[in-house]
């Protein structure tokens, strides 16, 4: 049904307070992953909302980039680079 889907969508959104909560972030952080592109967000009714995809993409997207990170720390103390 549509309305189902339309509620499902709703209770997906979060704010950017939540946005915050969840990350331990303050509202400056978000302001500047939102700017960096770094988040993927929606502007609904000129507020800032994110959906679980999003928050969930970011966090895999941060995941690969400090495993990425850290094999490249590794190599160069390896190297004697360190």
């Amino acid at each position: 049904m549509v309305v189902n889907t339309i509620i499902e969508q709703r209770e997906e959104l979060k704010t950017d307070r939540e946005l915050c909560e969840i990350f331990g972030i303050k509202p400056v952080t978000s302001w500047r992953w939102r700017k960096e592109r770094r988040i993927s967000y929606r502007r609904i009714g000129g507020k800032i909302r994110y959906t679980l995809a999003d928050i969930n993409e970011f966090i895999e997207r941060s995941k690969q980039a400090a495993v990425a990170t850290n094999s490249v720390r590794r190599e160069g103390s390896e190297n004697g680079n360190d």
